[in-house]
C-alpha cells in the first residue's frame, strides 16, 4: 500500500475503537462472508457503538456512518494483515485467526497491543510524529495556539501583535532549528490578508489559517494539513502513544499535544514517569506505553490532582472534570481513560474527600464527564476537593 493510500484510508478513521469494532463484525460473519455484506455489518456496529457513547454520555446526536467509512476501516484491517479477499469475499487471514482467539478468551490487553503493533508498522508517520516531538520540542511537548477574537480585541486587531504571540508562544516549547522555521513576518503577511474580511465574520477562517500556518511549516513534509494532523493525532491518542488537551495563557488559548510513550532506544522518558507498557517491534525497537497501575500510582495521582485543583481556582468550590482532566494528563502523561480510572478509584475510598455534581454545559469526545456507579451509572462533570 502507499503512503498516499495510507492517508486516505487514515482519513475517516480517528478512534482505533473503530478498527476493534470492524473486526469483532467480521469475526462475528463467520469464516467467508460476502464482503459488501461485511462493510454493512461494520457500518452497524460501529453506528450502533457511537449512539451508545452518545447516550450515555449525553453528547449530541451523532452523525450518520457513511459507507465509505466502513469500507475504509475493512481497508485498514487488510492492510495490516488482518482480513484477506477471496474473490468477492473477505476473511479472517492466520494474524487475524491468532488476534480473534485472544478476544474469544478475554485477552482483550494482548489483542489491544498486538493491534497497536501492526498500526504503529503499518503507519510510520506515526512513529514519524512521536520522533518529531522528541527532537523538535524541549520537553516532547508541541504547544499550538488558536486565533480567538479575545486575543485579536486584547490587541486591536494588530496583525504584527497576534503574529507575534502566537510565534513567540508557539516557540517557547521548540528547539532550533525547528523554531527558526516559524516567521513572525510571513504569518504577519498572511493574518493582514485574510483581515479583508469584516471583523467578526472571518473567526474560523482565521483560526484554520493559523493553525494550517503551524502545523505545514513545523511538520512537514509528513504532515502537509490540518487534517492529517488531527487524524494522527487523533489515532496515536486512542493508542495511549499521545495525549492532548485545551489551555488558558492569558487572552491565548492553545492546544498541547504531548508524548504519553517512547520509542526505546531513540527516546528517553521524563524521571517522573514510570510502569510501561512494552512492545516489541519488528524493526528490534520498542514502543513503552506509560500505563502505571493504580495501586502504585495512587498518591501521585492524587497529589497531582489536588495541587491542579488549587492551581485552577475553583468557583464555588467546583471546577470542571475536563479541565482538571487536562492539566493532570498533561503533568503525569497520562491518558485521559488512566484519570478516568483513577478519580472513580479515589472517589469510591474517600467518597468524602470529593463533591461530584453536573451542569448542563457543551460536552463533546475530548470534554466528556466520568461515570460513576455499577449497574446504574451517573455522570459528572464539576469536581470539589476537600
Amino acid at each position: 500500500m502507499s503512503q498516499g493510500k495510507a492517508f486516505r484510508l487514515q482519513g475517516s478513521i480517528h478512534d482505533v475503537q473503530h478498527l476493534f469494532l470492524g473486526f469483532r463484525a467480521i469475526m462475528q460473519l463467520g469464516s467467508l462472508a460476502d464482503q459488501k455484506q461485511a462493510i454493512v455489518d461494520v457500518q452497524r456496529e460501529i453506528l450502533s457503538y457511537n449512539k451508545e457513547l452518545a447516550e450515555r454520555y449525553n453528547l449530541p446526536k451523532p452523525r450518520d456512518v457513511g459507507f465509505s467509512v466502513a469500507e475504509d476501516v475493512v481497508s485498514v484491517l487488510k492492510s495490516i494483515g488482518l482480513l484477506e479477499y477471496q474473490d468477492h469475499n473477505v476473511r479472517l487471514s492466520t494474524q487475524g485467526k491468532q488476534l480473534a482467539s485472544f478476544l474469544e478468551s478475554s485477552r482483550t490487553k494482548e489483542f489491544r497491543n498486538e493491534l497497536t503493533r501492526l498500526i504503529l508498522e503499518k503507519f510510520p508517520e506515526i512513529g514519524e510524529f512521536l520522533t518529531f516531538l522528541n527532537r523538535s520540542t524541549i520537553s516532547e511537548e508541541l504547544v499550538l495556539p488558536k486565533f480567538t477574537v479575545e486575543l485579536a480585541k486584547s490587541v486591536q486587531w494588530d496583525p504584527e501583535a497576534i503574529a507575534d504571540r502566537i510565534i513567540t508562544s508557539t516557540s517557547k516549547c521548540l528547539r532550533e532549528p525547528s523554531k527558526s522555521r516559524l516567521s513572525k513576518i510571513e504569518l504577519k503577511k498572511q493574518l493582514s490578508f485574510q483581515r479583508s474580511l469584516r471583523e467578526g465574520d472571518g473567526d474560523k477562517s482565521l483560526e484554520s489559517m493559523v493553525d494550517r500556518y503551524l502545523i505545514t511549516r513545523l511538520m512537514s513534509p509528513f504532515v502537509t494539513s490540518k487534517r492529517k494532523y488531527d487524524v494522527i493525532r487523533d489515532l496515536s491518542t486512542s493508542l495511549f502513544l499521545v495525549n492532548s488537551g485545551s489551555f488558558k495563557e492569558g487572552e491565548l488559548s492553545l492546544e498541547a499535544v504531548y508524548s504519553t510513550s517512547w520509542l526505546y532506544p531513540d527516546m528517553s522518558p521524563p524521571a517522573n514517569v514510570h510502569e510501561f507498557n512494552e512492545l516489541i517491534l519488528t524493526n528490534g525497537k520498542t514502543i513503552k506505553i506509560h500505563e502505571p497501575s493504580l495501586e502504585a500510582f495512587e498518591k501521585e495521582l492524587r497529589r497531582t490532582v489536588v495541587e491542579a485543583y488549587r492551581n485552577l481556582e475553583p468557583e464555588f468550590g467546583f471546577v470542571d472534570i475536563s479541565d482538571l482532566r487536562d492539566h493532570v494528563c498533561r503533568v503525569l502523561r497520562i491518558s485521559d481513560r488512566l484519570f478516568d480510572t483513577g478519580i472513580v478509584r479515589l472517589y469510591g475510598k474517600e467518597p468524602q474527600g470529593f463533591g461530584l455534581s453536573y451542569s448542563f454545559k457543551k460536552v463533546t469526545s475530548k470534554r466528556l464527564p466520568i461515570l460513576i456507579g455499577d449497574t446504574l451509572k451517573t455522570s459528572y462533570n464539576l469536581i470539589r476537593i476537600s
